[in-house]
């Protein structure tokens, strides 16, 4: 979640610095946003793919997980590929690159609240997996 929290607030702040013009802000942006992603750009340290990927691991068991991590991998890279469409588009339709840069905090965002939505999934998921534990062992030390 911090990672993800870090992409966006990175992104909001290059954009902000794209629309006022300001080099060394944007640049502040883009770490806090390699921060967050992974030595991709600056810091970090793939977080975000790491942390997908052991998700995948958790959730899907056996040939499912080729199939949950090969779809995640696809859809970064439809993500790459739109981007490289829409971006000339936003650039001639708008003007200059401010507004392409706000689109890609809007899709950060999205991805900060799906990052949430799985988090509060897998926590629930976490709290039943304990209490069936604890009631297993309950009957397991009854018989």
């Amino acid at each position: 979640m911090i990672s993800l929290f870090l992409v966006t607030a990175g992104q909001a702040l290059f954009a902000f610095a794209a629309s006022i013009k300001t080099f060394y802000l944007a640049l502040i942006g883009r770490i806090l946003f390699g921060y967050g992603d992974g030595f991709t750009f600056s810091l970090g340290g793939e977080s975000l793919t790491v942390m997908a990927s052991s998700l995948e691991a958790f959730w899907f068991k056996g040939s499912e997980i080729a199939l949950a991590m090969s779809i995640d991998t696809s859809l970064s890279n439809v993500g790459t590929v739109l981007n490289d469409y829409s971006q000339p588009k936003f650039y001639n339709t708008s003007g200059g690159l401010p507004f392409g840069m706000w689109v890609g905090f809007l899709t950060c965002l999205f991805s900060l609240f799906g990052g949430f939505g799985a988090f509060f999934v897998d926590r629930r998921r976490e709290i039943r997996d304990k209490q069936l534990a604890s009631v297993l062992f309950s009957l397991y030390l009854l018989y």
